[in-house]
């Protein structure tokens, strides 16, 4: 499957470009202050409480051998606590499913003068580190068993529900047909370059950018065919 990255013209993408780096940044630094929606904080039932409280108790784990003593209200505010911590871990990079959505191509890619970029990562099949945006207009009910063996170090099995749970937007985004590489901390996932199969140029983009990104991305093979976009007037759109 191709995933596609639309990119401004700017210094920022110069540089990824030049070190074949996808960007992955924390969700504080995204421009939805309703990103990652499943870390807001809840109001736990008391059999959610009493189950948090038995893994950890269980656990063995010195630091919550005595969480049978603490009150309900104080679980309820710790698991949400908890339930933060392993999204101030994670960074993600968002791609889409859709290289030609004229709204996109306005808002992410300098009105028409950027480019996008359609990637695919077949080493990343089945892997949790890449999720599908879902897109609801209110928040499922969530089980605490995850966070609790997460915080306990039992990452394998748990990891996927947690990223899930954090990959939700509004409804109001689900034009934007959104996935999400997630990476352990900010900073640079690097591709290789033939997980680039596709390169689109802006319908407005200059002459002299597009001979930059050419060059940027002489890496890819000579008989590699960048598309120039469109457009398209029945239906309108872009081709």
């Amino acid at each position: 499957m191709i995933l596609y990255k639309y990119y401004p013209c700017n210094k920022n993408t110069f540089v990824s470009l030049s070190v074949n780096g996808l960007w992955c940044s924390e969700h504080s630094k995204m421009n939805d202050p309703f990103e990652c929606l499943a870390s807001v904080d809840r109001k736990f039932d008391k059999e959610q409480i009493q189950s948090f409280k038995k893994i950890l108790v269980d656990s063995g784990n010195k630091l919550y051998k005595n969480f049978h003593l603490h009150s309900d209200e104080t679980i309820n505010k710790l698991a949400n606590s908890f339930r933060k911590t392993p999204l101030d871990k994670y960074a993600f990079c968002s791609f889409s499913e859709d290289p030609n959505n004229i709204l996109m191509w306005t808002h992410y890619a300098n009105n028409h003068s950027g480019l996008v970029i359609g990637f695919e990562f077949p080493e990343l099949k089945n892997n949790n580190n890449l999720q599908k945006v879902r897109y609801q207009n209110q928040l499922d009910d969530i089980s605490l068993t995850p966070y609790a063996n997460f915080i306990l170090g039992k990452e394998d099995g748990y990891l996927d529900e947690i990223l899930r749970d954090y990959s939700i937007k509004s409804e109001h985004w689900m034009y934007e047909r959104e996935w999400r590489l997630w990476r352990t901390c900010s900073g640079y996932f690097r591709y290789k370059p033939e997980n680039i199969k596709e390169v689109h140029f802006g319908l407005n983009m200059p002459i002299e950018t597009k001979a930059i990104l050419i060059k940027l991305l002489s890496f890819l093979p000579k008989e590699f065919d960048f598309k120039q976009k469109e457009l398209n007037y029945n239906p309108i759109g872009l081709k």
